[in-house]
Order: structure tokens, then C-alpha cells, then sequence
């Protein structure tokens, strides 16, 4: 299966740390074996056409990355239950090499990873 990206630039819809807590790394190896899925809440409405990335921290606070995963996003509504936000699924299409994470100015969380392009 061939990923077409308009933009070597990919939202980023979230992260975590996976030296918070072995489950995150036990959920990133699920997720990439297909055993599992990624499910998020969030305030933003999210467009389901539109590639977004995932990002796997080893340790924020140096910025080591462990992974960056790519892939759509499906609305799920309000799970767990009615006083959560706007659900989605994360469905994944791939783990790309990264060239940079893009953070915001204002509140030093990442906005955006930019992929590394090849030339053919």
C-alpha cells in the first residue's frame, strides 16, 4: 500500500511519554502488530481525509523520540461515555522517518512533524 502525502509537513494530534508507564510502550508494540488501536479524545474537530502523527516520547523533557506514527483518523462520537469529547480512532498507516518535530512558540508542545522527503 503507497501513503500519498500533499505535505511533508503532518499535524500532530498527540503524545505521550513512554517513560510514564510500560503500558505505553505495550500499546505502541500493539498498535503496530495490529492488536490494537489507538483511541483519543480531543476539543478539535478533525478531518478524516487528512493524514496526522502520533508521537512516542521516550523521554520528553530531551526530546528523545521513540516513534512517529502516521495514519487517519475515524470519529468515534463521545466515548467513553456522553461527558467525554469528541472521540476518534487513530488508524495506522506507517511509521515515517522524521526529519524534524515542529513545536509551537507559544506553548513548546509539538504542532507538526516534517518527513524526511527522498529523492528518486
Amino acid at each position: 500500500m503507497e501513503i500519498k502525502i500533499n505535505s511533508n509537513e503532518i499535524p500532530v494530534i498527540g503524545w505521550v511519554e513512554v517513560l510514564q508507564s510500560m503500558s505505553y510502550h505495550l500499546i505502541l508494540e500493539f498498535i503496530r502488530s495490529n492488536q490494537d488501536k489507538l483511541i483519543f479524545n480531543t476539543n478539535r474537530e478533525l478531518d478524516e481525509d487528512k493524514l496526522y502523527a502520533y508521537i512516542f516520547y521516550y523521554d520528553k523533557a530531551e526530546n528523545q523520540i521513540t516513534t512517529v506514527l502516521i495514519g487517519n483518523v475515524r470519529s468515534i462520537g463521545v466515548y467513553p461515555d456522553h461527558t467525554a469529547q469528541n472521540a476518534y480512532e487513530f488508524i495506522l498507516e506507517g511509521e515515517p522517518d522524521i526529519e524534524r518535530i515542529i513545536y509551537s512558540s507559544y506553548t513548546n508542545k509539538p504542532v507538526a512533524v516534517e518527513i524526511k522527503t527522498k529523492k528518486l
